[in-house]
């Protein structure tokens, strides 16, 4: 599996990302975005997965037209270390499962 390193407060995953491992190590709060399916079509069944490697909670943001799934609509990851897999479910939709807050 490839693993990259985020270091800025804001990333919009790209078609590169999916069925890698993001490391997002900056010290504050970090938005990763999803983007449209008209944007990157990413392919139905992809999983990207996600560490908060430093202080920086991560929260996932949904581009427009963009529908995110998860227990509790819960959006964000739960500290440092936690793990949280996107994965796609249909054409603009997405399911976030795995360490949340």
């Amino acid at each position: 599996m490839i693993v990259t390193q985020q270091t800025g407060t804001a990333y919009t995953f790209t078609l590169a990302d999916a069925g890698t491992y993001v490391q997002f190590t900056n010290g504050s709060a970090v938005t990763a975005t999803i983007p449209a399916n008209a944007t990157v079509a990413f392919p139905v069944g992809s999983v990207i997965t996600v560490e908060q490697d430093g202080a920086g909670v991560v929260t996932a943001t949904a581009a427009g037209g963009v529908t995110l799934h998860s227990t509790g609509a819960k959006v964000a990851t739960n500290g440092q270390y936690a793990q949280v897999y996107y994965t796609k479910v249909a054409t603009n939709t997405w399911l976030l499962s795995g360490n949340l807050a």
